[in-house]
């Protein structure tokens, strides 16, 4: 509930987009050395924060653009699909290495990237100032400039689409990353995959990417409201066929699909929270 809070304009907006990114920076500089366990979980708590504030202000900074805000969210959410495409691949790469916590130096080289990417482009301006300076007119009223966040919070927190947003979110947070990340145990387990199965996990997220890219024209065709009711069964069903079925390929290919059908549901939760709530 506190992310879907999170994602509404603030005058400090990138400036939380900014100390996002720097906790990734320090998170993934703590797991290169590959410390003791505690360490780890405390990077990955610090990780975590770091990721949660930035995403937030980037979901409200395009879902308050006035124009195309749908396919520009398509577009971040599959910036996102295909870093975590990418993932896997080097994870299993690096799982077989003496040296496998070098795998964080690649997360670590991106974060950096992301810092001084936001910090070029943003220079920590506002989000008003940000979206004027990229040609936009402003859309905050003299009224909402002058509400304190004390008080958007209560008045966040008194709407009632707010706590179904926060259990949609929690939900297919949580289906996402289990699928896409226990997959690959799950596979070595019960399907004898061997070291090669973090490749499943790529083709999940790999359909993630192709699914907010592909299916935007389906979306809008039958309507954003059926397309994820329809996806969500489909998936359900795909889903029972990998623990029905002891087919290594099959399982591949259905977890794939999976991928690909939940891809859009974020981006249009995220469009339809930026219509159901006040700015």
């Amino acid at each position: 509930m506190w992310y879907v809070a999170m994602c509404t304009p603030d005058p400090c907006i990138e400036i939380r987009m900014f100390s996002g990114a720097l906790l990734q920076v320090a998170a993934y500089t703590m797991q290169v050395p590959a410390g003791p366990f505690p360490e780890f979980a405390v990077s990955f708590t610090i990780a975590g924060f770091g990721i949660c504030m930035q995403s937030a202000q980037a979901n409200a900074f395009l879902g308050g653009l006035p124009k195309d805000t749908a396919l520009k969210l398509s577009l971040l959410h599959a910036a996102y699909g295909l870093g975590a495409f990418s993932g896997p691949l080097a994870a299993t790469y690096f799982s077989a290495q003496t040296h496998w916590s070098y795998h964080y130096l690649i997360n670590l080289t991106l974060a950096v990237m992301n810092f001084v990417l936001l910090t070029a482009v943003f220079r920590l301006k506002g989000q008003e100032a940000a979206l004027q300076d990229a040609g936009y007119e402003s859309t905050t009223t003299a009224a909402e400039s002058n509400t304190g966040r004390g008080s958007q919070y209560s008045t966040i927190l008194g709407i009632r689409a707010v706590y179904f947003l926060a259990a949609f979110v929690l939900v297919y947070d949580g289906v996402e990353v289990t699928l896409g990340g226990w997959i690959v145990t799950f596979i070595i387990r019960e399907r004898a995959g061997g070291p090669s199965s973090g490749y499943i996990s790529s083709g999940f997220f790999g359909g993630l990417t192709l699914g907010r890219l592909v299916l935007l024209s389906l979306n809008k065709l039958i309507g954003e409201t059926r397309a994820i009711t329809l996806y969500a069964v489909v998936c359900i069903a795909l889903e029972a066929t990998v623990w029905a079925v002891p087919n290594l390929i099959e399982n591949a290919v259905a977890v794939s699909t999976i991928g690909l059908l939940m891809g859009p549901m974020y981006p249009i939760m995220v469009g339809q929270t930026s219509k159901i709530l006040p700015r």
